[in-house]
């Protein structure tokens, strides 16, 4: 669909340089036109109640066909009588019959529905900006294009889930240091999240998908589901940090929380196994945030029973030797730390 609504063809009269040295504009000539073919109104007959338009001009023989236009006289303003066809050229157009404006510059808009079990509004809107726009541009170098529908929400909503996800991950830190009474541990468990991301990235490579809203709400769900993970690991460690040197209380966590961390994850993933193949116009709409969620879970599993060990082993590491330094400092220089 358009706004651009092509109206019935119109015959557009230019005078040409004879009729402007004979004094006659554009105005004068529709003027003379509307008056020998529409008419011109004389006067008005009361009879009774209605009233009576007399209205003077052509014979309707005189008006059926354009030859019957060129062949008609006008007058200058000196009064002389001459042919239409010696003081004025026609083109024939069409006229817009609805304008729209936009800041002050005229807009047309074309909208579509998509066929979601064929392909998405992102993808639609990636190949019309690869293929067609480029040449457009060429073709009209003062026009300027701009997308709407989905594609405008999607921009707007990346512009505030970035301020919203950046506010819940503050929040979320501080109530992890409150409830670990640690700055590091915190940031061990946020540490899986940007791979989680890199998996739904993936799982959306995989099944041909492209990211959606939709898609940036199966990655709110997974960043609970991965910080549960490793919060599972973390406490356990501190517990076992109080009663086992760093690494075998790292060896043993990881031990005993295998099971419980590899369960949730792949019982979440079998889960949502059922949406992502069904090939179902319903299941299309949401099948990003369950690639998001699924895929994302697969990654953030094996990286939190890897990375957030190390990430702990690095912190044992870091403040071992800061106590070492104080130590060194302490004893060589009789300093107070």
């Amino acid at each position: 669909r358009t706004s651009f609504d092509v109206g019935a063809p119109e015959i557009r009269l230019v005078p040409t340089e004879q009729g402007r040295a004979l004094g006659l504009s554009t105005q004068s000539l529709a003027q003379q036109l509307q008056q020998s073919f529409f008419g011109f109104e004389t006067q008005r007959i009361q009879r009774g109640r209605d009233e009576l338009r007399v209205r003077v001009r052509y014979p309707q023989d005189a008006r059926r066909t354009v030859t019957d236009l060129w062949d008609m006289q006008v007058r200058t303003p000196s009064g002389q009588s001459v042919a239409l066809a010696t003081v004025a050229t026609a083109s024939v157009e069409r006229s817009n019959r609805q304008r729209t404006r936009i800041d002050g510059r005229s807009a047309v808009w074309i909208s579509a529905n998509v066929d979601k079990e064929l392909t998405s509004p992102e993808a639609v809107v990636a190949d019309v900006r690869q293929r067609v726009l480029p040449k457009m541009r060429v073709r009209y170098p003062n026009t300027t294009f701009e997308f709407g529908g989905e594609a405008e929400e999607l921009k707007e909503f990346e512009v505030s889930f970035k301020r919203i996800t950046l506010g819940t991950l503050l929040v979320i830190y501080a109530v992890l240091a409150i409830a670990l009474r640690s700055y590091g541990a915190p940031l061990a468990i946020l540490a899986v999240i940007p791979f989680g991301i890199v998996g739904a990235i993936l799982g959306h490579w995989l099944h041909g998908l492209w990211f959606s809203m939709l898609s940036f709400f199966g990655v709110l769900a997974l960043s609970g589901v991965v910080i549960n993970d490793s919060l599972l690991l973390v406490t356990r460690y501190q517990a076992q940090r109080a009663v086992l040197a760093p690494p075998e209380a790292i060896k043993a966590v990881a031990a005993e929380r295998l099971r419980a961390i590899l369960l949730t994850s792949l019982t979440t993933y079998v889960g949502l196994v059922p949406l992502i193949a069904n090939p179902t116009a319903g299941a299309a709409y949401l099948k990003p945030a369950a690639a998001s969620l699924a895929y994302g879970i697969l990654v953030a599993t094996f990286i939190t029973l890897v990375f957030v060990p190390m990430l702990l082993m690095i912190g044992e590491d870091t403040r071992a030797g800061l106590q070492n330094l104080r130590a060194w400092l302490v004893s060589k220089h009789r300093v107070s730390v």
